[in-house]
């Protein structure tokens, strides 16, 4: 069994001198159907083990991955790993590891089906690509990708732990003539409960009303963020939070602790424990119970997220985000509003709603100095009303500032995962206004 192997690791490190262990052994099935053109291109199917160690020796902590699970391979790699630690200079912010044990809850809905999935998946596609043509699509592409996965976890802190997971991911991008495209994600732990239909309705909608799309304009508009942009900033925004980020300078927010960094509307947890949720886990790298914590309530910073060594040092309780190295988001969920996306657009008089975005970079981090690239559909609104598309402009802004003009925040949420968004989403459309806009070249 998985266990053993992560325990023998935690052993084997213990006597070659390890104070501190966490050995996990992740063991995943996958599947990939990707399309181009509107016809599938690509069927992959795969099976992987992968070990991830992390020791530490009088504050040296130290860390590597194999997927060779022989034991011979094994003692060699921690024989290695304890000399290199050993020559390493005392961490002297390194505080140690969760001591367990711990009890768990039950996972939620895993897809046990997805190992033999297959023919399903390419029906799928090939269904999505029909919807597609029927709704005068001159082309299709994207992928349809499964994940069913487990982790042995095992630790020097009397953790001994196992999580299933599952994920089915959906993306698509419809073009209605050369340059007018639309482009929709879904996501779900269950093959059965993934919105394909929807997502590829919704990318035609969107690769419609971006026909005919004429030059923007730089200057100051309200913008609707759908779920899919939106989640791009969010990752940031979770990434911004972790107390790894804080103390080496990439974060714009530094000292804002229990300050208030956006409007009232908006509320932001790390919540990997969510029912159901694309991101659920069991615990966190260290073997902690995932919790949810707010990282913005009502407009208030009111988290760092931590794992036990950075908690210690701060003097506070983990917040259950251990990475392997250092605190991360885990899946982070926008708390809906009482808004819906009509009344949102007939409430704008000059404004875009983004649908997709790519590029997102930080001239800044400190401050929060960005700007993203919109991308397929760029919808222009002129006094309440749908009135175009655009093409051609850059949101190049700060977003605390984008945070604070928060003026809506939508009724619905939708699940997000995409190449721009690695970390799980649940999010609705929300309402920033007077947002700055650029040339995408000038």
């Amino acid at each position: 069994m998985k266990t053993d192997v992560a325990l023998k690791i935690v052993k084997e490190a213990k006597r070659q001198g390890a104070q501190d262990c966490i050995a996990a052994v992740e063991e995943e099935e996958n599947s990939q159907v990707k399309y181009s053109n509107s016809r599938i291109v690509n069927i992959q199917k795969g099976k992987s083990v992968d070990i991830g160690i992390f020791l530490a020796i009088d504050k040296r902590p130290v860390v590597t991955s194999l997927k060779d699970i022989k034991p011979n391979t094994i003692k060699k790699t921690i024989r290695e790993l304890v000399s290199f630690a050993k020559k390493l200079d005392t961490n002297e912010d390194y505080y140690g590891i969760a001591d367990g044990p711990f009890k768990y809850k039950k996972n939620d809905s895993v897809d046990k089906t997805l190992s033999y999935s297959g023919e399903k998946c390419v029906d799928l596609v090939r269904d999505a690509i029909s919807i597609s043509k029927n709704e005068g699509m001159i082309k299709s592409a994207g992928v349809l990708e499964t994940v069913q996965k487990s982790t042995f976890l095992a630790t020097s802190g009397d953790v001994v732990a196992k999580n299933d997971f599952s994920n089915v991911y959906f993306s698509i991008r419809n073009f209605s003539r050369k340059n007018s495209s639309g482009h929709s994600v879904c996501c779900s732990r269950r093959l059965n409960d993934v919105k394909i239909r929807e997502a590829v309705v919704e990318a035609c909608s969107i690769a419609k009303l971006s026909e005919n799309a004429k030059e923007g304009k730089a200057g100051v508009y309200d913008l609707i963020f759908e779920p899919l942009p939106f989640a791009n900033l969010l990752e940031n925004i979770g990434q911004a939070a972790s107390i790894f980020s804080v103390e080496t300078g990439f974060s714009w927010l530094n000292n804002k602790f229990n300050k208030k960094v956006a409007d009232d509307s908006f509320t932001l947890y790390d919540d990997a424990a969510t029912k159901n949720g694309v991101g659920s886990i069991k615990f966190d790298a260290e073997g902690v119970p995932i919790i949810k914590k707010p990282i913005i309530k009502n407009g208030v910073l009111k988290n760092y997220l931590h794992n036990t060594s950075t908690a210690k040092k701060y003097k506070i309780k983990t917040t259950a985000n251990a990475g392997i190295i250092s605190p991360e988001p885990l899946c982070l969920v926008v708390e809906k509003g009482n808004v819906n996306k009509s009344s949102m657009i007939s409430g704008i008089k000059h404004g875009l709603i983004i649908t997709n975005v790519w590029y997102t970079r930080f001239q800044n981090y400190a401050t929060g100095d960005f700007s993203t690239i919109p991308r397929d559909g760029i919808l222009e609104i002129k006094n309440g009303k749908i009135a175009g598309a655009v093409k051609g402009i850059r949101i190049s802004d700060n977003i605390t500032r984008m945070l604070m003009n928060i003026s809506a925040v939508e009724n619905r949420t939708k699940w997000i995962l995409g190449w721009e968004v690695s970390i799980p989403v649940l999010t609705p459309s929300v309402l920033i206004r007077k947002a700055k806009i650029t040339k995408s070249v000038e």
